[in-house]
């Protein structure tokens, strides 16, 4: 499994690279969030044997390295979280500056409000 980019392929997306020319961790490239706490979107590549793993078993693991610090809220999903949030109008302002152009065709009352 390798870290991918683009991150929310068919966005307009500003990306950031963790661990940029830091060897020997991996470059995650990365969307952030800034509101509502901060929230670092990724997206990570199966390989094809991986891919064979998960429809078999269903199972996909999650190993958190925490420094013995409180667990981090941890999501894990199939589905970007960049177009839920368009599609749902969870977030109305980002969605509309991420999709200035959708903007006029969107239905969303909160449009504008801050």
């Amino acid at each position: 499994m390798k870290p991918a980019s683009p991150v929310a392929p068919g966005t307009l997306c500003a990306e950031v690279v963790f661990a940029k020319d830091q060897p020997p961790y991996i470059p995650l490239p990365a969307v952030l969030e800034g509101n509502i706490g901060g929230t670092a979107h990724t997206r990570w590549r199966l390989s094809l044997r991986e891919r064979i793993r998960v429809l078999f078993t269903g199972n996909v693991y999650v190993s958190l390295m925490t420094f013995h610090k409180p667990l981090q809220p941890v999501r894990v999903d199939t589905v970007n979280p960049i177009r839920r949030q368009i599609r749902e109008h969870a977030r109305c302002n980002l969605c509309h500056e991420l999709y200035a152009g959708l903007a006029q065709d969107c239905a969303c009352t909160n449009w504008g409000k801050a």
